[in-house]
């Protein structure tokens, strides 16, 4: 942050228990919404203008921290841009598969996978 934005202030809060809830489907519950005012409201009062997602579940929620922060909060999901470095860096060392490579899907979890997803 210093090398880039040594005039901004970064506020952070790691929302402990948000993944949990997620994965057990409660992403638009009033439980989650009381955990992400807890975290988002001493940001906003402190003059935040812009949060950015901090973990691969956090989309889920985006509607309702959407609500929670106000239009005008910006929000940045750096998703994309992480998959579209990926595919850089795998071109540029000659790893990217060909569009019309077939492929395969292998999924885990460190969740009980008989319980599904609700």
């Amino acid at each position: 942050m210093a090398r880039f934005a040594g005039d901004i202030q970064v506020l952070e809060d790691p929302c402990l228990g948000l993944v949990q809830l997620i994965e057990a489907g409660a992403s638009q519950t009033a439980e989650t919404r009381a955990l992400l005012q807890r975290a988002v409201a001493p940001m906003l009062a402190a003059g935040a203008d812009t949060l950015v997602l901090g973990c691969t579940h956090y989309p889920f929620i985006r509607p309702l921290l959407d609500e929670i922060a106000g239009p005008d909060v910006t929000i940045i999901d750096p998703a994309p841009a992480v998959a579209r470095h990926t595919r850089n860096v795998l071109q540029q060392h000659g790893r990217l598969a060909p569009d019309t490579a077939g492929g395969a899907l292998r999924c885990y979890t460190t969740g009980d996978a008989r319980r599904g997803w609700r």
